[in-house]
This record gives structure tokens, C-alpha cells and sequence, in this order.
């Protein structure tokens, strides 16, 4: 049966009902719960009024517990607690579930068995010990009740001894499981929560021992020594000193293997160096103290501290990451520097001269715990102590990596330049002279993705009101950010209490950083603080500043608490106008006592002003449930939104198209990841080998959710290599390590929200940036022989559908051969389902590993058939004219002339061919056709005849030569086998036949010959479910029904084409596609659009300049039908000069007649215009395109020859009976009409 209510009472209370988490306001009513819930049976109201409340009289004290009563039943069920007048008992069986009672339990249990012989059971041991998260009832501390206090002391002693056995009892358990190092890691725990237990340092010292690890051993010998002098006077045990002596450890100590180093860390090193001018002796002295006065200071914010002999250092981010390593570190050298400035050292007679060298650096270390190494190799440190040499004790110096995680609020200024010769680059040095107001720099980010949280923030505050809202998110989803907007978008001031992790203990510590800042703001102004403020304040200091200064807890009684609410109410309402907004940041690490105030103050909000709340998910409410409270729950922002934000980011600056999706992609919506990553790839600070290596600014947040995990990281890091979703079957396989320790670990990564499960059996990580910070933090060899060990298990038992996987580890595993072989079977599946971009990932990564073997014809070849792969990939995903594609088949070409016209050339051929126009010109690509048609027919391959007689027909076409085109393009559809047709070469030839011989069937003037066509090559695509070839046959049919000038076919077929261009991110169709739409829009009427043609036009020769002909007549064509002469005159221009370079003359006569149109509408002269239109006739007649012919002529009669010759209306006629299917073309119909006008006068010239 499921309890209705847990209590956790070994560490800090918390409560969990069936519903969720449950709060409890008051530290007597929290007493009295634990009290009730572990003495059981009825208690009489006196008693228990007495044990909390003892200097009250009777009836206060009954009072006091009827009302703790009151909230204990409010927030729990309602028949939790039996009472009646007299007596009261928490009714355990109505669900009543306590960690202290399980753990006795079990301990109870295992201790039973071992007397009795049997042996125990390590998990449930280990259960237990995991349970106990901290000392007794932690942080709850009642001055005033001192029975209760000994109560609660009593039962913490108890609880303490039974955890310490409970942890010696699994240090014996591992040990005889041959579980070493887990036993050791148990040890370490007995000695860091008993320093003084001489069987905890036994027992670990031993275990070092026996593991080989005598080195470590003796430095914790000496830790162990040191601390017995310093805090007993004693020496160590004998029998421990003994250990280290043994002719085992000088053995293992000679055999044993090298453990390998830690894992990757992001430090913060803080180095503090003494420079002390005097006597030697004085010289120690004064040392001495300057140690004992910075020291503190630095473990105070959370540096592992190691001496040196000439001063200290400070490792920030060490054993575990903290977010705010950076800030902690400055702060702290800035404060030791100040503490040496502010007195005098040495002794009365002496005044020694001090100087402190401060340096602060950040980078990534080599770390190992188990060795207690913080920076193997001391890059990060060195650069820290050559950085203190530069500030001269004038400040603290800090590199532009440090400077970049501080952010505002710090003085500085340029100090000059380093070497860091570890890498062989210069560091930019600033000394930070102090702190200052932080500028707010959110004011000039970017706001995006959060309208709809802003409108009903916005709204609440026009309503008025005592509002209040509750603003929670993940970590980096800008909660913060929205509340400033917020109030610099309305100009209200605000008031903003900011919670800290570092402070978390420090009783009301916002209230007291607030009240400070404000006393200094005002203390040089005037008139400064008004008088009823500063009496407020006064009032707070008495009974809570000076407390919380001294790190003393705050008043424990209901009384005192809402009495500093009260006053915590007026000198908001004195200090925050009508109006304005108070806001509490980050109440996830609010301590105790502000949970508390901030209670108070939802329940019984100001009138008129807002109440504003962030908080993390974690964060449980202490505030009664009925209060109403808005939620404003961020989730991560869409795509759209994160694009603007990278733009504003980037402030104009270009961002690479894929680097985009790349932000897009890691960041999943995270706004913080997304500007990070941004600001990483502007300043180029990324490594070309890993492109997407953690921000500096990223890896302490990501580092410390990972860290949280404690030791259940190696497990995560495990995990991470995987690289996708994993399931426990997989790491037990894969780690050999029992399957109960990997469950307790996934559970512990599960309640750290460090992973989250997709369903009963597989697991992924909560964010892809949080896999890559487990990922990262490994070493290079740990990764390494994780990919290998993966990579043997899943070879055998993945589906033959999963090669990117394999790729994925044996290129980790740094295997050659498997890993190209596995990258080109990923790129071949990606090809073949149109998944372009990740095709060519796959095949750029082949090539980076392939290694050819030998110069034989076989060895050519298969580089040559990698290349040619990649090189349609690259065509497909960037245009048949981009660097990349032609570079690739360049690079082909060159290996592959010696071999002459071997058929198996044929794809490298056919890649030099698609990209031939964009890099020399159509009669380039016909000589290419012709080699192509030679192999193919030596190779007797009817599918590769097919794409050979497309090829050539393709030629012909683009050079006007429309009646081969048709034979050749008929051969190629004739050509093809169903059976033996394939995709290698990225398209289906059938499609590819057909879509091009439906345009030159047009021209040749077969319209209805034309439109079946292009109807089959639709159709035949969508059959066989190719995109891509869909794609060309899509964008072919946009063209012919644009040449017959049918716009709503036109307009569909196009917006079918772009959508499935977009879908699958190919430039070359989007940009056809968008040029058909913006024809369409300017047909009906949209004049703007011949400006997006334009544009297009300026964007396909990145892409395909062969093409770029047909474009500029679709262009062309608009500002005809639009009437637009300037930017007609433009485009043809820009025509004619494309069919000189490309020799693309099947558009020539439509540029010269549409050029003499425009300039008879500009109002030239006849002797200006009529040339052109003459030309265009000229030309047409030469590609012999009837279509063509009628067009010009029709133009020539009307704006040249208000009288047509008989000539020209016997060519009309002639034309005329060429069309065939094509009576509806606009052409035809003006032709038709001349031709009636002027009958006589043709037949008469016939006669």
C-alpha cells in the first residue's frame, strides 16, 4: 500500500503526500510533526505544549498548539491526526511512512542476520545508507525549547552512531565481494562524517592499501596526522601507522598498474602568493599568518584549498562544479586582498612589508579525486600564477576567459598580455579592481519567444491589485530575463530580492544583501533613507541582521517570524511605491527563514503592488494551498524564436546556414544555451576538431547538474557515450557492473532531472548540451574504451537498420576500418531516404577516416566511388554549382583520368556532368553526355544508358537544339528497366527523362504530347516515393504551365515544390520553387514580387548558374506581364549576358523579343526596338521552336508592322500548322487573330 505520508527526517524535513510535496510553514509545527511521528501513542495537550513552549503560561501554550495543530491538519488529511480535549496522537496507521523508521529497520534486520552467522545483504545496506541524507532533524533549531533541543540531540547522536556502523558494515561487504574501489569510496564516506574515528581511517587506509594505491595512501596518512595534532594534540594509532609498513604495501606498491587519470573539469584556479621582504624567521611568521587569515576566505566560498609554500591555491569547480565558480573565485581574491591591505603584519616591533599576487584563470583541467589532483598537468594553475606576477598587488588579474564568465559588476581595465605557453597563444590579461552596481545587461538582450507570458503580465498589472506570480523554469529559460522586461518595458520600480546558492544557510540572506545595498546607495545621498524606513530597519537589525551576520540561526517561534514579516511588510510598502513590483529571484535556494517572510508576505500581499516569483521546477511552495498564486510555467522556446534570438545575438553579423541548425538543434529552446553557443560561434572559439565543444559560460551550470548526481556521475558519463537513448540492460552489459548499483544510479539521475525515461525499459537525457557535459568531462582514453566496449556489444545485436550507431562508436574508438565502413552504410541510408545533410556528415566523416590501400584500379575505385557519393549528396543538399560539389568532383576528376573510360567511372563522370554548366558551360556538358553514353553502352546497363541519353538530351536542350533533345530524352525513357533501376546517382532517370522532355516537347510545339509528359513523370515519382525525383518532376511541370500560361497550376505545383524543398533543406529546388510563387503573385497582380525574383536570382549561382538562365526568364516573363519596363530591361540584360557565359540559347529569342517590347512601351523610336524584335524572330526560326516563333512574330506584326508582309504572315501560317495540341496558347490565339485579319493577303503571297 502506497503511504499517504512520508517524512524525511535524516537530513533537512521534507513531506510528501500521495499528491506531491507538501510545506509546512512554522518550525514548531514542523517539530511537532516529528515529534509525533517518532513517539508514538497519545501525548496530553499540557505535555506537548510544555516541551515547545515552556516560558508560556498554560492557556498560551494551549493556544500556541491549537493553532500548530490547525496548520499540521490543513496540510495533511484530515484524519491524520486523533485528538480530543485532552490528549492527541499522529494515527501511524493510516499511512504514516518515516525514513528513520526504515532505516532502523533494515539495520535492525542485517545486524540480526550477522549475529546469527549469515551474511549480509550489501543493497539493503546500502538502501539504508542512502537514506540517511544528513544529521537529525538538520537546520531545525528551537532556542527556546530546550527539552525538545535535547530530544532532538539525543535522537541525532543515535541516529549518527547507527549510520557509521551502517557504512562499516558496507565497507566489509564490498571488500569480501572483491569490490575495492567501491569500499574505498564507502570509507571515504565514514572519514569525511567521523574525522576523528580511528576505525574509518583503519579501514580506508587498508583498502589503499590492498588496492595498490600506496601513494594516495600516504598522503591521506598524513592528512589523518595532521588532524589528530591539530585537533587532539594525539598522535595516530599505532596499528594505523603500522599499515603503511607491511610488506604487502611495498609489493603492491611495485606490481601495481597506473590508475588513469580523473576526467575532464572546467577550474577556476584561484593563486594567492605572499611576497614578504624581511628575516627568514620573520618571514615564516608572517607567512604563517597571512595563510591563516586567507585561507578561510577561500573555503568560506567554496575553493578546495591547497598550500603552497609560498601562499595558496584555490581550486573553484573542484571536486564538484559550481554555477558561479568564476564570480566566487574574484570575490574572493578581492576580499583577501583587502583583508592584507587593512592591517599591519607582523609583530609589534616589526612591520614587515606584504605584498599579495593575485591571479585568477579558467580552463579546462585533467582532474582526479582519487588521486586528489585538481589539475594534472597544472595548466590552469600556472596560468593563474603568472597572472598574479602581473597584478604587482594592485588588484586582482584575471584572463579574458574569466572575465568573459564575470559578467557586470566588477571594475576593470586592460593590463596587457601573457603567454601561455602550454598552447603556444597570447591570453589577454584585466585587473579587477573591485565591485561595483551591476548595470543590468539583460536591458539590451534581445526579448523573444515569451509574448503570451509578457501580455498576461502586462494585463495583471493593469488590473491591479495585490497580484502574484509565480515564474518557473529549468534553468537558462530567461525567468529572470521576462520579470526584468517586464518592468523596463512598463517603467515601474521594483524592488528585487536574489536568492544564492552560496548563501542558502544565511538566514533571510536577500533581505539582508537588499538592505545593505540600499544603506550604502543612500548613505552619501540626500536626504538619503526617509526617517520611517530607517526606523524599520533598525527594527529588522535588532532582531534579525546582526543574527544573520554571524551566521546564527533566526527566531524559531511563530511570533518572531511574523513579526519580522511585518516589518519586512512595511518596509516594502515604505520603500516600493504604489505601483511598482517586488521580486524574488531564485527562491529555489531561499534559506529556511526566507521561505518563511516570503510566505507571509503571498498570503497577505501588498495592495497595490506585484509580487513577482522565480523559481526552478524544484522549488515547492510554502505558502498555504489556497492562496492564489498565477503560474507562469516557461517551456523551451519554438524554432522561430530561438532564429530571432540568434539573429539579435549576432547583431548583423552572418551566420552560417548550418551552424544555425546546429544552434538550433543543441540548444532545443533553451534561450541561455542558444545565446551562449551564438556569442562561442562569433567569437570563434570554437575547435575545428570539435566543433561543438561546451561554452566556457555553459560548463559550470551543466557541470554542477551533473555533478549533483554524486556517485552515480561515472554512470552518467557511461551514458552519455552511448550517445542516444540507453536502456539498464545495455550499461550492465556494456559496464559489467551489477545491475542494483546502475538502478540506484538511473534513480538518482532520474530525481536530479539529469535524464528522464521514455519508457518502461530506455532512458535520454533531459537536454542534448547535458549529455555533451557528461560527455566531455571524460577523458580522451575513458571515451575511447567506452566507444570500444560499446561498440563489440551492440555489433552483435543491433538490426541491420542501425549502422549510424556503430559509426558512431568505432569512430570514437578511433577503429579505422569499421568506422568507414559503418559511416558510408549510414550515409547510404540517409541518401536514400532524401535525408541530405546527414548523408554528407556521414561522408565528409568517411573520408576524414579513409586511408587508401595501395595505388591499385581497385583501391582508386573505392575512393573514387566515396567521393562521387558525396559529391551527388553535395549537389542534392547545396545546388550542382556549389564549391563544394564542384571541389568534390574536381578532386574525382583527377584521379580518375589515368583510367580512361573504365564504366566503372561512370558516377565520377555523371558528378562532373550535373555541375559542368555551373563551372564552364553547356557545350562542356554535352562532351560530358557523350563520355557518359560511351560508358554506358560499353557497361551494357540499361539504367545507366538511361541517365546517359537524359544527360545528352539535357544538353541539347539547354543549347536550343530541341529536336535531338526529344529523340534522346525519348531513348532515355525508353531506355529504363523498372527492375534494375536504382538511386545511386540521387535521382530516378524515368522522372528526370520525362520532365525535361515535356519542356522540349513544348518547344518543338507537341503541347499535348508535352503535357502527358510531364503528367507521367509526376505521377511515376509520386509511385515510387523518391522526394527528390518528385522534386524535379514538380518543378519541370511549374515551368510548362508557365509557358502555357496557366497560373493556378502554376501556383499549386509551386507550393507543393516549396514545401517539400523546405521539408528536406535543398537550395536548388526552394529557390525554383520560390521563383514560380513570386511569377504567380506577379501575374495576379503583385508587382513586388519581381523584387523576390530578383533576389533569387542573385542567390542561384551560389547554388547552379547553369540554371541561372531559366530563372532570369521566368523573370523576364513578369516584368513583361506586369509592365514594369526598368526592371524588364534588367532582367533581360542580365539574360543575355547568362546565355553568352552558359551558351544556354533555348531563351535567347524570348530575351531579345521581350527586350524590343519593352523599349517600344519606353517610347523608343522604331529604329531602336524593331531590331530586336527582328533578332528574336531570327533566332527562334534558327532553334526552329514554332511556340517561340509565334511569339515573336505576333510581337513583331503589332508594335513594328501595322502592315505584316506576306512573308511573315506565310511563316505565321506555316508555325501555325506545326502546333499541335496547343490551340488555347496565348501565342496561338494572337497568331490565329492576325492570321484572320490578313487571310487574303497570305493566300494570295501562297498563290
Amino acid at each position: 500500500m502506497r503511504s499517504s505520508l512520508s517524512l524525511y527526517l535524516l537530513g533537512p524535513l521534507a513531506m510528501e503526500s500521495a499528491d506531491g510535496p507538501l510545506s509546512i510553514r512554522y518550525n514548531k509545527a514542523r517539530a511537532l510533526l516529528a515529534y509525533l511521528a517518532l513517539e508514538g501513542g497519545f501525548h496530553t495537550r499540557e505535555a506537548l505544549a510544555f516541551l515547545l513552549w515552556p516560558d508560556a503560561s498554560v492557556q498560551a501554550g494551549r493556544e500556541n498548539l491549537r493553532r500548530m495543530l490547525f496548520l499540521l491538519k490543513d496540510a495533511l488529511k484530515p484524519d491524520a491526526i486523533e485528538s480530543s480535549r485532552d490528549v492527541l496522537r499522529l494515527r501511524a496507521e493510516a499511512g504514516l511512512w518515516t525514513d528513520v523508521g526504515a532505516f532502523t529497520s533494515v539495520l535492525d534486520s542485517e545486524q540480526r542476520a550477522l549475529a546469527m552467522g549469515a551474511i549480509i545483504d550489501a543493497e539493503r545496506i546500502a538502501h539504508a545508507v542512502a537514506l540517511y541524507r544528513g544529521e537529525f532533524l538538520q537546520g531545525l533549531e528551537l532556542d527556546d525549547a530546550p527539552d525538545f533541543g535535547n530530544w532532538v540531540q539525543m535522537r541525532r547522536e543515535q541516529y549518527h552512531q547507527r549510520y557509521l556502523q551502517a557504512l562499516g558494515m558496507l565497507v566489509e561487504s564490498h571488500e569480501r565481494e572483491g569490490n575495492l574501489q567501491a569500499g574505498i569510496e564507502c570509507a571515504e564516506q565514514w572519514v569525511a562524517v567521523a574525522p576523528l574515528d580511528d576505525a574509518a581511517w583503519h579501514q580506508m587506509l587498508r583498502l589503499l592499501v590492498k588496492a595498490g594505491q600506496l601513494d594516495r595512501a600516504r598522503r591521506e596518512f598524513q592528512r589523518y596526522r595532521h588532524l589528530l595534532d591539530m585537533e587532539l594534540g594525539a598522535a595516530p594509532d599505532a596499528a594505523v601507522a603500522a599499515l603503511l609498513e607491511t610488506p604487502a604495501a611495498g609489493r603492491e606498491a611495485g606490481t601495481r598498474r597506473q590508475a588513469p587519470l580523473g576526467e575532464r573539469r572546467q577550474l577556476t584556479v584561484l593563486s594567492c602568493e605572499f611576497e614578504v621582504t624581511g628575516e627568514p624567521e620573520d618571514i615564516a611568521e608572517v607567512q604563517h599568518q597571512l595563510m591563516a587569515c586567507c585561507e578561510p576566505t577561500l573555503r568560506a566560498a567554496g575553493a578546495h584549498v591547497v598550500r603552497m609554500p609560498s601562499g595558496l591555491l584555490g581550486y573553484f569547480g573542484y571536486p564538484f562544479a559550481q554555477e558561479d565558480a568564476a564570480r566566487r573565485a574574484v570575490t574572493a581574491a578581492l576580499l583577501c586582498h583587502d583583508s592584507i591591505w587593512s592591517r599591519q603584519w607582523g609583530d609589534e616591533s616589526t612591520n614587515l612589508p606584504v605584498r599579495a599576487a593575485l591571479g585568477v584563470h579558467t580552463g579546462i583541467a585533467i582532474s582526479s579525486t582519487e588521486n586528489d589532483v585538481p589539475d594534472a598537468g597544472g595548466m590552469v594553475s600556472r596560468l593563474a600564477f603568472q597572472l598574479g606576477a602581473m597584478a604587482g598587488g594592485s588588484g586582482v588579474a584575471v584572463s579574458d576567459v574569466t572575465l568573459h564568465l564575470l559578467g557586470d559588476g566588477y571594475s576593470t581595465e586592460s593590463a596587457g598580455q601573457l603567454t601561455d605557453r602550454s598552447r603556444g597563444v597570447e591570453v589577454d590579461v584585466f585587473l579587477v579592481s573591485g565591485q561595483r552596481s551591476p548595470q543590468r545587461p539583460e536591458a539590451a538582450r534581445a526579448f523573444c519567444g515569451r509574448d503570451e507570458e509578457m501580455a498576461r503580465l502586462v494585463d495583471a498589472y493593469h488590473r491591479g491589485g495585490g497580484y502574484v506570480g509565480l515564474v518557473r523554469g529549468e534553468a537558462g529559460l530567461g525567468k529572470s530575463f521576462l520579470v526584468e522586461h517586464f518592468c523596463d518595458t512598463l517603467q515601474v520600480e521594483r524592488v528585487v530580492l536574489q536568492c544564492s546558492s552560496a548563501l542558502r544557510q544565511m538566514p533571510y540572506h536577500p533581505f539582508v544583501r537588499w538592505m545593505r545595498a540600499w544603506r550604502e546607495r543612500l548613505a552619501a545621498e540626500q536626504p538619503g533613507l526617509p526617517e520611517s524606513a530607517e526606523r524599520i530597519l533598525d527594527a529588522i537589525g535588532e532582531r534579525m541582521l546582526a543574527g544573520a551576520q554571524m551566521g546564527a540561526p533566526g527566531p524559531g517561534g511563530p511570533g518572531g517570524v511574523e513579526e519580522i514579516g511585518s516589518l519586512c511588510h512595511e518596509l516594502l510598502r515604505v520603500m516600493v511605491p504604489p505601483g511598482g513590483v517586488i521580486c524574488f529571484d531564485d527562491v529555489h535556494w531561499a534559506d529556511p527563514s526566507t521561505r518563511d517572510v516570503l510566505a507571509l508576505l503571498v498570503e497577505c500581499p501588498l495592495p497595490d503592488r506585484m509580487l513577482l516569483i522565480t523559481a526552478r521546477p524544484e522549488f515547492v511552495p510554502p505558502w498555504k494551498h489556497s492562496v492564489e498564486v498565477d503560474h507562469l510555467d516557461l517551456g523551451p522556446m519554438d524554432d522561430f524564436a530561438v532564429v530571432d534570438l540568434v539573429h539579435a545575438v549576432a547583431e548583423g553579423k552572418d551566420i552560417d546556414a548550418d551552424l544555425l541548425r546546429d544552434i538550433i538543434k543543441l540548444s532545443e529552446g533553451i534561450p541561455l544555451y542558444a545565446e551562449e553557443l551564438t556569442r562561442d560561434v562569433l567569437a570563434e572559439r570554437r575547435d575545428p576538431v570539435a566543433p561543438w565543444s561546451l561554452p566556457a559560460s555553459l560548463q559550470d551550470l551543466l557541470m554542477a547538474r551533473i555533478d549533483s548526481v554524486g556517485r552515480a556521475r561515472h554512470v552518467a558519463q557511461f551514458a552519455s557515450v552511448v550517445g542516444g537513448d540507453f536502456t539498464l540492460d545495455l550499461l550492465a552489459e556494456a559496464t559489467g557492473e551489477p545491475r542494483a548499483e546502475l538502478a540506484e544510479a538511473l534513480a538518482i539521475m532520474l530525481r536530479q532531472n539529469i535524464i528522464v525515461r521514455c519508457d518502461e525499459k530506455t532512458y535520454t537525457f533531459r537536454h542534448a548540451l547535458l549529455r555533451e557535459a557528461a560527455y566531455q568531462s571524460q577523458t580522451r582514453v575513458a571515451r575511447v574504451q567506452a566507444h570500444a566496449r560499446l561498440a563489440r556489444r551492440l555489433e552483435s545485436s543491433l538490426a541491420e537498420g542501425s549502422p549510424e550507431v556503430l559509426a558512431w562508436h568505432y569512430s570514437g574508438a578511433g577503429s579505422r576500418a569499421p568506422a568507414v565502413k559503418y559511416l558510408l552504410e549510414a550515409a547510404r541510408k540517409a541518401a536514400a531516404q532524401c535525408a541530405y545533410r546527414e548523408a554528407v556528415s556521414y561522408y565528409r566523416s568517411a573520408l576524414e577516416w579513409f586511408e587508401r590501400q595501395g595505388e591499385g584500379i581497385d583501391a582508386i575505385m573505392e575512393e573514387l566511388r566515396i567521393r562521387m557519393e558525396f559529391g551527388i549528396q553535395l549537389c542534392a543538399l547545396y545546388g550542382f554549382g556549389s564549391e563544394q560539389a564542384v571541389e568534390t568532383f574536381r578532386s574525382a576528376l583527377t584521379l580518375a583520368q589515368p583510367l580512361g573510360d573504365d564504366p566503372r567511372l561512370f558516377p565520377i563522370y555523371w558528378g562532373l556532368w550535373t555541375s559542368a554548366s555551373s563551372w564552364a558551360n553547356f557545350s562542356m556538358t554535352l562532351t560530358l553526355a557523350e563520355t557518359l553514353l560511351r560508358m554506358a553502352g560499353a557497361a551494357e546497363d540499361p539504367n545507366l544508358l538511361s541517365h546517359a541519353y537524359y544527360a545528352r538530351g539535357y544538353s541539347h536542350f539547354f543549347l536550343g537544339r530541341f529536336a535531338e533533345a526529344v529523340a534522346d530524352l525519348e531513348h532515355g525513357a525508353k531506355a529504363y528497366q523498372p527492375q534494375q533501376a536504382n538511386l545511386v546517382l540521387g535521382e530516378d532517370a524515368r522522372v528526370t527523362n520525362l520532365a525535361v522532355l515535356s519542356i522540349a516537347c513544348w518547344h518543338t510545339g507537341h503541347v499535348e504530347d508535352a503535357l502527358q509528359a510531364s503528367r507521367e513523370s509526376v505521377a511515376h515519382a509520386r509511385r515510387i516515393g523518391h522526394r527528390y525525383s518528385l522534386l524535379y518532376a514538380l518543378v519541370s511541370a511549374t515551368e510548362l504551365h508557365r509557358l502555357n500560361r496557366e497560373v493556378d497550376q502554376v501556383a499549386t505545383l509551386s507550393s507543393e515544390a516549396l514545401q517539400i524543398a523546405r521539408e528536406m533543406g535543398t537550395p536548388l529546388w526552394a529557390v525554383c520553387a520560390e521563383t514560380s510563387e513570386a511569377w504567380v503573385k506577379a501575374v495576379r497582380g503583385d508587382a513586388s514580387a519581381l523584387g523576390e525574383m530578383a533576389s533569387c536570382v542573385q542567390r542561384i549561382p551560389a547554388i547552379m548558374k547553369g540554371i541561372a538562365p531559366l530563372l532570369v526568364a521566368r523573370w523576364t516573363d513578369a516584368c513583361d506581364l506586369v509592365e514594369d519596363v526598368g526592371a524588364g530591361l534588367d532582367a533581360t540584360a542580365h539574360g543575355l549576358r547568362e546565355v553568352t557565359q552558359t551558351q544556354a540559347r533555348y531563351v535567347q529569342s524570348e530575351f531579345e523579343r521581350i527586350k524590343g517590347k519593352q523599349l517600344f512601351r519606353q517610347g523608343q523610336p522604331a529604329s531602336v526596338f524593331r531590331p530586336w524584335l527582328e533578332r528574336a524572330l531570327a533566332t527562334a526560326c534558327a532553334l526552329d521552336s514554332p511556340p517561340l516563333a509565334l511569339r515573336a512574330l505576333t510581337n513583331l506584326v503589332r508594335y513594328a508592322c501595322p502592315i505584316p508582309s506576306s512573308d511573315h504572315m506565310a511563316l505565321m501560317a506555316r508555325m501555325m500548322a506545326r502546333v499541335q495540341g496547343g490551340d488555347q496558347l496565348w501565342e496561338v490565339r494572337a497568331a490565329r487573330g492576325l492570321l484572320s485579319r490578313y487571310g487574303a493577303r497570305v493566300v494570295h503571297s501562297l498563290r
